[in-house]
C-alpha cells in the first residue's frame, strides 16, 4: 500500500447477518446496505447485491463509484444503480460505495487524525479496506481464489477509482472512468487555453480550427465554475484542498501553486513552506513523495512576489509546471501491478459553456501520464479516450439503401462492435447463431459445429440483415459525430499529399461533376474503404486488372418463413464447391413474431476450372436482379435441415440478386504515406466462412489502436508510422485467409464428403474421420482470428468499455445468461480524417 489510511469496521453482530443471510437463504440474490464506521465522523453506506454461489472458484466484484456532485447537485444515493442483467452476466456481486463529500461532523483537530484526508478519499480507502477484509470473505466463502475485483467511477467517482487503482493496485483487475475529475490541483481559469498556438485552435499542434461553439472565454468561465466548486466540495478548516483528491499527483511534481495539505492545514505536520519534508513522510506527501524530483511547493507570498513583474504566459508556464513522476515510486515493491485503466471520454462537439472541453483534456491528460509514467505491471494495456474529432465520411452512391442479403458477424468483430456499445441494438435486430449444420447433397448431415455462444464464447456470433447493419452503424456515426459526417453522391477520384497533410478529391458519380458539399478536402489520413473495385487500391497497381473470378455465381434472397426451423438460429450448408446451398435466419423482430426471416443463398458454377479466363462479367451487373429460372432447376430436388430449397425458400421470394463471385490476389503494401487501404479494398476474399465484413471491422479496431500507439505525449500522430504499423499486423493474416478460402476454407468438410462419397453415405466418420471433419474448422478459425479461447480472454480482460456512450444501466444487454465481454479500443484525436 502506497497511502496508509485508517481501518474501521463496523459491529460484530452486523457482519454475522450479512454473513448469515448471504449464504443460508439460498436464494438467487442477496441484498445488503452495510453501514461502515469511519472514525468519528459518521459512517458510509455500502448497497450490496451479489449472486450467492457454492461453486464459483474466483467471484468477481464490480465496486461502483457514483458521480457524486460535480458543481451544485449533492450526491444521489440513487445515482446509477446496479443492473440486475450486468450482475448475472459479468459480476457475481456489484459493491456501491455511497461516499460524502464532506464530513456532517465538525472538523477539529482530536479528529483530524481520523480523516487526515479529503472525506471522499477517506470515505472510499476506508470501505474499501473493510470491504476486502470482511464483506468478501463472508459473501463468498467456498471461493478458492481472491475475488476479482473491477472498479467503475465517474466525475468525481472517477477520480477516487484513480487514486484507488494507485494506492491499492495489486487488489484490482481493471478501474473504468468515465468524465473523471481528476486534475483538481492544477485546474486555473487558463486550463486547457495553450497561449502559443495559432489563433483559432484549441490544441497545441492542430492545424484544425475549433468549432465555433468552443469559446476560450467559455472555457475560462467553466475553469473558474470548477475551482470554486474545489472549495466547496473539499472543505477543511482553512477552505485549503488537500491534493490527494487529485490523483494525477501520483504521477507528476505537485505544481507551484499547489495548496497546502489538509495536515498542513491543521497543523498536524510541518508545512513544506517553512521546511523541506523528510524523504519517507507518507502522511504529508506519500504518494507523491520521490527522492529523485527536485521540485518542492514554494510559499504563497513568495510565488507571488516572483509572478508580479511576469507577463500572463509566463505565469502560466510558472505555475503550471508538470513534472512527470514515476510509478510507483522509488522503494516501492517489485511485484507492484498496475490495474488495467479504461479511459473514457468524447471530445465535445457542442460544447457552449466549455465544461466538455475541460473533462476531454483531463481524460486525455491522464491517459498520457499512465502511459508515460508507468513502469511495471500492464500499463501497455491502457485502453484510452477514444475520441475522434472532425471526421468526414464519403460515400458514392446518392442515396443508402436497405439491400435484402443477409451478413454475418463473427464473434471476434462482435467484440469490437460491443466496445463500441453497439449491443442492444444488435441483439433486437440480428439472430445469435446457435449452431452450423453442414449436409451433402442429398441431404445427409455431415457435421453439426455449434456456433457463438452455444460454443463456449462469451459473446455471440450474429446472423443480421446487411442493410439493418449498416443502418445501426450510421445512426451510430451520426448520432456521435454529427449528421453532417457523411456525404452521399462523392466518388473518390484521387489524392495528393505532403509531409503534413493529404488532400481527397470527388466528383459525383451520377453525372461526373465535381461535388458539390466537398469537391476536395485535406485532412491527416485518408481511410480508402472503397470496396473490391478500389479505385484508391487502382492508383497505387494500375496493371492490377479486374478481381479474380472463381467461375461461380452467388444468387442471394430473403423470405419470411411462417414458421422457424431447426434451432430458430441454426445456419445450413449444403452441397460441394461446385454446387451449393446456405441458409440462414437473420431478423430479431421476424423471431419475436414466431416467424423467420431466411436469408438463402444458391451457388453454381458457371465455368470451367481449367478455363485460364479469370475476368468477371461487368461491373455493371454485379448485384443486378434477375430472374429465378436462371439458375433454379439443379436445386429442385434439394432438400435438408427440414427446408426444401425450391418450394419453401428461392420460388416464394420476390427479388434475386445476382454476385459473381471474385478476390483480389493479396499485394504487398497497403499503406501508402498518408493513405491506406481497408476491408475488401485491402484484401478482397471469398464470401467463404462468413467472415468479410469481420475482417474489415478488425482492421479498423486495428487502425484506431495503431494510430494512438504512434501519438506524442503533446497529441501529435505519427501517421505513416502508424499506418505502416497497421500494415504489418493486418496484411499477413488477411492474406492467408484470402487464400485459405480459395481452398473451399471451412466448406471444405463439404467437398471432402462429397468427393469419398458422391452418392451418399449412411455413416459421415466411415467416409471421412471425424478428427478430419473437426481439424477443418479449428485450423480455420485459427487463420481467421477467431479462436474461442483468444476471443474469450480479450472479452474478460476488457469488459465494460461501451459504459463511455450510454452508462451502465444501458450499454449492457443480457446474453441469454452468458458474459457480456468488450474487446478493447485505442485510438483518440485524430483531426481532420476524410474516410
Amino acid at each position: 500500500m502506497l497511502l496508509r489510511l485508517g481501518r474501521c469496521g463496523v459491529a460484530n453482530k452486523l457482519l454475522t447477518r450479512v454473513a448469515r443471510s448471504a449464504y443460508s437463504t439460498r436464494i438467487p440474490f442477496h441484498r445488503e446496505t452495510v453501514k461502515v464506521s469511519i472514525g468519528g465522523s459518521g459512517h458510509v453506506d455500502l448497497e450490496i447485491q451479489a449472486r450467492i454461489s457454492d461453486t464459483e472458484s474466483r467471484p468477481s466484484v464490480l465496486l461502483q463509484l457514483p458521480a457524486g456532485s460535480r458543481l451544485e447537485a449533492p450526491a444521489d444515493p440513487q445515482e446509477a444503480p446496479p443492473d440486475n442483467a450486468r450482475l448475472r452476466n459479468l459480476h457475481s456481486a456489484i459493491i456501491t460505495i455511497h461516499y460524502r463529500l464532506s464530513s456532517p461532523l465538525p472538523l477539529t483537530a482530536t479528529a483530524a487524525l481520523d480523516h487526515r484526508f479529503p472525506m471522499p478519499v477517506h470515505d472510499v480507502h476506508t470501505s474499501f479496506a473493510y470491504l476486502t477484509s470482511t464483506i468478501l470473505p463472508g459473501l463468498f466463502p467456498y471461493a478458492l481464489e481472491e475475488p476479482r475485483i473491477d472498479v467503475a467511477g465517474s466525475s468525481i467517482g472517477g477520480a477516487l477509482a484513480t487514486t484507488l487503482a494507485l494506492t491499492e493496485p495489486n487488489a484490482l483487475n481493471s478501474v473504468t472512468i468515465t468524465d473523471a475529475l481528476v486534475d483538481w490541483c492544477m485546474l486555473d481559469e487558463h486550463a486547457g487555453i495553450v497561449e502559443e498556438a495559432p489563433p483559432g485552435n484549441y490544441l497545441r499542434g492542430q492545424r484544425k480550427k475549433a468549432p465555433p461553439s468552443v469559446d476560450p472565454e467559455a472555457i475560462q468561465t467553466a475553469a473558474r465554475a470548477l475551482i470554486a466548486a474545489r472549495t466547496r466540495l473539499f472543505p477543511t478548516p482553512s477552505s485549503f484542498f488537500d491534493p490527494f483528491a487529485s490523483p494525477m499527483l501520483f504521477l507528476r511534481a505537485p505544481g507551484r501553486d499547489t495548496p497546502r495539505t489538509h495536515a498542513e492545514a491543521l497543523g498536524l505536520v510541518t508545512s513544506s513552506q517553512e521546511a523541506e519534508p523528510e524523504p519517507h513522510d507518507t502522511i504529508a506527501y506519500g504518494p507523491y513523495n520521490d527522492d529523485h524530483d527536485p521540485t518542492r511547493v514554494p510559499s504563497i507570498d513568495s510565488l507571488a512576489d516572483s509572478m508580479s513583474n511576469m507577463t500572463l504566459q509566463q505565469q502560466q508556464n510558472r505555475r503550471r509546471r508538470k513534472v512527470i513522476r514515476r510509478w510507483p515510486p522509488i522503494g516501492v515493491p517489485e511485484d507492484v501491478m498496475l490495474p488495467r485503466f479504461q479511459i473514457f471520454s468524447r471530445p465535445p462537439r457542442n460544447d457552449t459553456d466549455g465544461h466538455g472541453w475541460l473533462l476531454h483534456k483531463q481524460a486525455t491528460d491522464l491517459a498520457d501520464y499512465l502511459r508515460r509514467a508507468c513502469f511495471c505491471g500492464r500499463e501497455k494495456g491502457f485502453a484510452e479516450d477514444r475520441g475522434f474529432t472532425d471526421i468526414h465520411i464519403f460515400e458514392a452512391s446518392s442515396r443508402l439503401t436497405t439491400l435484402g442479403v443477409g451478413i454475418n458477424v463473427q464473434p471476434s468483430a462482435v467484440l469490437i462492435l460491443r466496445n463500441l456499445g453497439l449491443l442492444p441494438t444488435l441483439l433486437s435486430t440480428g439472430i445469435q447463431t446457435k449452431e452450423l449444420n453442414f449436409y451433402d447433397r442429398h441431404g445427409n448431415p455431415i457435421l453439426s459445429e455449434p456456433r457463438g455462444l452455444s460454443a463456449g464464447y462469451t459473446i455471440p456470433q450474429f446472423s443480421i440483415h446487411r442493410g439493418e447493419l449498416q443502418q445501426l452503424l450510421r445512426s451510430a456515426v451520426e448520432d456521435r459525430l454529427g449528421k453532417d459526417t457523411i456525404h452521399l453522391n462523392h466518388a473518390f477520384t484521387s489524392y495528393t499529399q505532403d509531409a503534413n497533410s493529404v488532400t481527397a478529391h470527388f466528383t459525383q458519380r451520377s453525372t461526373g461533376e465535381l461535388a458539390t458539399d466537398h469537391p476536395s478536402i485535406t485532412g491527416d489520413i485518408l481511410i480508402a474503404a472503397d470496396g473490391i473495385n478500389s479505385h484508391a487500391r487502382k492508383l497505387h497497381y494500375p496493371t492490377e486488372g479486374p478481381p479474380r473470378f472463381s467461375g461461380r455465381i452467388l444468387w442471394r434472397g430473403c423470405i419470411e418463413l411462417p414458421n422457424p426451423y431447426l434451432t430458430g438460429a441454426s445456419m445450413i450448408w449444403d452441397g460441394h464447391a461446385n454446387q451449393k446451398f446456405i441458409a440462414y435466419p437473420i431478423s430479431a423482430r421476424s423471431a419475436s413474431e414466431g416467424k423467420s426471416l431466411v436469408n438463402w443463398i444458391a451457388e453454381l458454377r458457371v465455368r470451367d476450372e481449367s478455363d485460364p479466363d479469370l475476368t468477371p462479367p461487368p461491373p455493371a451487373d454485379w448485384t443486378r436482379s434477375v430472374p429465378k429460372e436462371t439458375f433454379q432447376e439443379p436445386f429442385r430436388k434439394w432438400r435438408c435441415g427440414g427446408l426444401r430449397m425450391m418450394e419453401d425458400l428461392i420460388e416464394p421470394t420476390g427479388k434475386v440478386y445476382e454476385f459473381p463471385m471474385c478476390d483480389r490476389d493479396p499485394v504487398e503494401r497497403w499503406s501508402f504515406g498518408r493513405m491506406t487501404l481497408l476491408g475488401d479494398a485491402a484484401h478482397a476474399m471469398y464470401p467463404i466462412g462468413s467472415n468479410g465484413a469481420s475482417q474489415a471491422i478488425l482492421d479498423a479496431e486495428c487502425l484506431a489502436a495503431c494510430l494512438v500507439e504512434h501519438t506524442s505525449g503533446a497529441g501529435d500522430v505519427d501517421v505513416e508510422a502508424a499506418l505502416t504499423t497497421y500494415q504489418t499486423r493486418r496484411l499477413p493474416p488477411t492474406a492467408a485467409i484470402v487464400m485459405a478460402n480459395r481452398g473451399n476454407g471451412p466448406d471444405q468438410v463439404l467437398q471432402l464428403a462429397h468427393e469419398r462419397a458422391p452418392e451418399g453415405f449412411d455413416d459421415i466418420y466411415s467416409v471421412v474421420p471425424k478428427d478430419e471433419l473437426e481439424a477443418v474448422g479449428s485450423v480455420y478459425k485459427k487463420i481467421a482470428g477467431f479462436e474461442m479461447e483468444k476471443v474469450n480472454a480479450r472479452a474478460a480482460e476488457t469488459v465494460g468499455e461501451e459504459r463511455r456512450w450510454f452508462g451502465a444501466d444501458k450499454a449492457n444487454g443480457e446474453v441469454d445468461g452468458h458474459a457480456n465481454g468488450q474487446v478493447e479500443g485505442r485510438a483518440r484525436h485524430v483531426n481532420g480524417t476524410p474516410a
